[in-house]
């Protein structure tokens, strides 16, 4: 079955009819693409989160960092919804004013936070090693959060001034 032209979705996500699309400007969370979205001016694009040598997350896009005891602090390497660590950026993040996200997050980090609405977390299928340095179970490409985090300060503040 072919789907028409007008049921693509601009974004390039494939055909409209599919489900469990991100929620982006244009799309109604379901998929279906808006009446017209590809007339509308380009969404606003998020510059990624600061680099680190220590972050395990993509660098090249912007990550959601859930926060179960308030935001972290600027700077500080950090738990993404992707399940990876990212540098926490100074600027802090607003959704548009239809509850859209920008362009630029990560998609897995779109799709753990409306997983977890849902009362669902994404699985993490990435092998389990010792940390090379205090020797606790990681998922972080053999060092764990907490070395990171230590690795990060040290390299920080030795980049800084």
């Amino acid at each position: 079955m072919t789907t028409p032209a007008n049921d693509v979705c601009p974004f390039g996500e494939g055909d409209a009819s599919g489900s469990g699309c991100i929620k982006r400007p244009g799309h109604d969370g379901e998929h279906s693409v808006t009446p017209g979205v590809v007339d509308s001016q380009v969404p606003h694009l998020v510059a990624p989160n600061p680099p680190s040598p220590y972050a395990t997350a993509d660098p090249n896009t912007r990550h959601l960092l859930p926060s179960l005891f308030g935001v972290p602090r600027p700077g500080t390497l950090a738990p993404t919804g992707c399940n990876r660590l990212a540098v926490v950026p100074a600027e802090g993040l607003r959704n548009a004013d239809d509850g859209t996200f920008p362009l630029g997050i990560c998609d897995t980090c779109i799709t753990a936070f409306y997983a977890a609405l849902r009362g669902q977390e994404l699985s993490d299928d990435r092998p389990t090693t010792n940390c090379r340095e205090c020797q606790s179970q990681t998922r972080h490409d053999g060092l764990c959060a907490m070395c990171r985090q230590d690795a990060h300060t040290t390299w920080s503040t030795e980049e800084t001034p």
